[in-house]
């Protein structure tokens, strides 16, 4: 009979039904994501966290629990990333943590506007889980050719939300790459600053936006990413105190700083469900509809929901969600999946007229 993740008494008087099993874990799970983390066991059976951890995700699921689930077997695309190289980045930034406890030179890369005439106002691409800033940064310096278009590379290609290999601090390097573009580049517009990222990258934009309260940035634009359950609950942000991913363990009132903030995020993706729910097996999501809502609170907003019967087409198959006497806005791309398609040129035509792009 297999062990089942429980208290050391009944384990040691051999009570394993399933349904007891469930009880426990239903108590445990103190932020309902349908998880166990280590901070929400006990002591004593927490000892065993690493043995039920089956698939080495840092959270234990419900069949773990169980001793139901098996050790999965990686597929090419889950087997570990290589860093991408720094070959050819235009800067780089160092930076010292667990994984590189000797320092890393973390690449970015950078593309300056063809006219330098004046101030350039400064465009920051973050990828998404995968992804390659060196070979993605060309098709974002052609949809922003008056703008310094900047792509920093996540480290083993993702940024550090939950669940990624990646463990890197990227808080603090999203703070140095600031200040590293504004040292480079003296002609960059620092007060024109405007981020945009795709999934695992437009989750980045969410965490730096609940974390950082300087006014590094005028503009936000988080696409085809919600909001983690762990970072929002029990009608509260949440941020991970010690910058360890898997356990956000303190409250956190965001600032507005001025920020205006444009969210995209397709109704029929597969990946980041649109109406909230599970991300694979990854992390539990907010609804889009939440995600802008929540954001909405903070900057003020005092009103019900808006959900698709609020919008108004901005084009063809795209709705937009404004919330009133905020700078908060939801594209809702109809039918439009993970990567926006089919409706992808006229959702970034949008993203480059809330940005101002010059064509």
């Amino acid at each position: 009979m297999k062990t089942f993740l429980i208290a050391l008494p009944v384990l040691a008087a051999s009570l394993t039904t399933s349904a007891q099993g469930e009880r426990l874990f239903k108590n445990w799970d103190k932020n309902g994501d349908g998880f166990l983390e280590k901070s929400e066991i006990p002591r004593g059976p927490r000892k065993i966290f690493d043995q039920k951890d089956v698939n080495g995700d840092g959270k234990i699921s419900m069949k773990e629990h169980l001793g139901k689930a098996r050790k999965p077997t990686a597929k090419p695309e889950q087997r570990k990333r290589e860093a991408v190289s720094n070959d050819g980045a235009t800067f780089t930034i160092n930076q010292k943590w667990s994984q590189h406890p000797d320092g890393y030179e973390r690449p970015v890369w950078a593309i300056e506007p063809k006219s330098k005439a004046g101030k350039a106002p400064v465009l920051i691409y973050f990828h998404g889980n995968g992804g390659n800033a060196g070979r993605m940064i060309n098709n974002w310096a052609r949809d922003f050719p008056d703008h310094l278009v900047v792509a920093p590379q996540g480290y083993l290609r993702s940024w550090n939300i939950r669940g990624e290999q990646s463990k890197a601090p990227d808080i603090q390097f999203f703070r140095e790459l600031i200040a590293t573009i504004a040292e480079k580049y003296p002609n960059a517009d620092m007060k024109n600053v405007s981020l945009i990222g795709t999934s695992n990258g437009g989750g980045y934009i969410h965490r730096i936006m609940i974390e950082v309260d300087e006014p590094l940035f005028k503009n936000a634009v988080p696409m085809v990413s919600s909001f983690i359950a762990a970072e929002f609950h029990d009608d509260s942000f949440w941020f991970p105190l010690n910058g360890n991913t898997e356990n956000y363990d303190t409250k956190k009132k965001p600032v507005p700083a001025g920020r205006r903030i444009l969210y995209v995020h397709g109704t029929d993706d597969k990946v980041v469900p649109f109406h909230g729910g599970m991300r694979g097996r990854a992390s539990l999501h907010l609804s889009a509809y939440e995600t802008a809502y929540r954001w909405a609170g903070v900057h003020g907003y005092k009103g019900p929901k808006l959900t698709e019967k609020d919008g108004k087409e901005a084009a063809p198959s795209l709705l937009k969600i404004h919330y009133p006497d905020t700078p908060v806005t939801l594209i809702q791309v109809l039918g439009g999946s993970h990567g926006l398609a089919p409706h992808r040129e006229a959702a970034i035509d949008l993203v480059k007229a809330f940005i101002g792009a010059k064509k």
